[in-house]
């Protein structure tokens, strides 16, 4: 109970330190205002496209382009982040995605949805990684665990707070007499963008970029934080987060499918995704307060295990029965909870590992490769959900695979991650976190 409410009060003072430093509210305003105008339309964006005239193969084409926008320019805001500033890549990115946006919603036909995407495609996704990476930077070491943390929970409450609000705004619109299936659609498109212009004038004339900040008290600490880590440990991390992509994918792609051998339907998953999206904001609030509890390794090598632990138990066995559903249900929840745990757990790690000097390519890498892991997901998802193999029945598959990975970067993390990424003697340790928390209440 201590634990949770240190974690909470940490939580609440990176909130808090947001909004009265103007490095960091600026460019999080922006973020804060995306993250909920985008989750207040997501619900309506695909039959928005189905009206304009999109086909199913289209829509399709649709996030292929960003995808891939994801995989090729990534890397360029990456090296704008660290050897430029951060005002460039945020400004950019936050334009494609403030206009892309609005180009999408007043698109007459699927020509006007293609440049939409192709514009988003290089804003977007990476607006969210250019600032999540710069915030983290902008913080001292000993407190980016809660920083990484605490930009996750934020979005993600955003979110689910504006996908909620969705069916009441609809109902709303409808009680004013917009019945026109295609206008209220471009209604709900343009509510994300109005205010994304806002904020994005905002941006590009009040963001004025703080400095990376390292603790000036450990100059040992950070001239060794300069040197390269092994690569061995780099990679293994790197790879361990395209995993986490990649089981994540597997799950979610075919879940919905999977719980009609369980006898449960669309209002059931609803609930469910509602439950999944709930815990998955609570243990990511709890990674703060378990890495001071077992510390970055086992935290590291106990989360894959336990992900692949659940996925196997949650799928490999289905069962309609009652205690089936509590089986599987109880298991997909802890393994998507454990999952977005994960994530936050090796940003967080790989940011330690490398130098300054090189951690804005590092978030950017992080970004393409988990652009890859997706992309693996949903072909193993897709093409083996009917493989049936001697020793997995049909159907199995994918899910064999997901677990057998998770618990191999499992095993693979207890042995070669070591880690000047503790950061754990006692008196250095101490004196950081009070610094820490000081640069906080600044």
């Amino acid at each position: 109970m201590e634990q949770a409410i240190h974690a909470g009060r940490e939580q609440y003072s990176l909130l808090a330190s947001m909004v009265r430093r103007q490095e960091l509210f600026v460019p999080m305003l922006g973020i804060w205002v995306a993250s909920f105008g985008g989750a207040l339309h997501a619900p309506v964006t695909t039959y928005f496209q189905v009206e304009v005239g999109a086909s199913t193969a289209q829509i399709g084409n649709f996030g292929i382009i960003r995808t891939t926008g994801v995989l090729l320019v990534s890397p360029f805001y990456g090296w704008l982040l660290d050897r430029r500033s951060a005002y460039l890549p945020a400004v950019l990115s936050a334009f494609c995605c403030t206009f892309g946006c609005l180009i999408h919603g007043f698109a007459a036909d699927v020509l006007g949805l293609y440049v939409a995407s192709v514009i988003l495609a290089m804003g977007a996704v990476n607006f969210w990684n250019v600032v999540g990476a710069y915030v983290a930077l902008a913080t001292p070491r000993e407190q980016r665990h809660v920083v990484v943390t605490g930009f996750q929970v934020q979005v993600a409450c955003l979110r689910l707070i504006g996908t909620s609000l969705y069916p009441a705004v609809d109902s709303l619109l409808k009680f004013a007499g917009v019945e026109h299936k295609l206008l209220r659609y471009r209604i709900h498109m343009s509510e994300c963008s109005i205010f994304c212009v806002f904020a994005f004038i905002y941006l590009v004339f009040r963001f004025q970029p703080a400095a990376w900040v390292e603790d000036e008290d450990r100059k040992g600490d950070l001239k060794k934080s300069e040197q390269p880590a092994r690569h061995s440990q780099i990679i293994l991390l790197l790879v361990t987060s395209v995993i986490q992509t990649f089981g994540e994918t597997v799950i979610t792609v075919l879940w919905p499918l999977h719980i009609r051998k369980l006898g449960l339907g669309s209002h059931d998953y609803a609930w469910l995704q509602l439950l999944s999206q709930l815990l998955i904001i609570l243990s990511t609030l709890g990674y703060p307060p378990l890495t001071r509890l077992l510390g970055h390794r086992l935290t590291a090598s106990s989360l894959p295990m336990i992900a692949g632990a659940t996925s196997a138990l949650a799928f490999l066995q289905p069962d309609a029965s009652l205690y089936g559903q509590l089986v599987h249900i109880s298991n997909v929840l802890t393994f998507l909870a454990v999952c977005g745990t994960m994530k936050v757990c090796y940003q967080h790690l790989t940011t330690l590992a490398v130098p300054v000097s090189q951690q804005g390519r590092v978030f950017s890498l992080l970004n393409v490769l988990g652009s890859v892991g997706s992309i693996a997901g949903n072909f193993v998802a897709t093409r083996f959900s009917e493989h049936e193999t001697s020793f997995a029945a049909k159907g199995a598959t994918p899910f064999l695979v997901t677990s057998s990975l998770f618990c191999t970067i499992g095993c693979a993390v207890v042995g070669m991650l070591c880690v000047p990424l503790e950061e754990s003697t006692s008196s250095t340790s101490k004196r950081a976190a009070v610094h820490a928390d000081n640069h906080l209440h600044e």
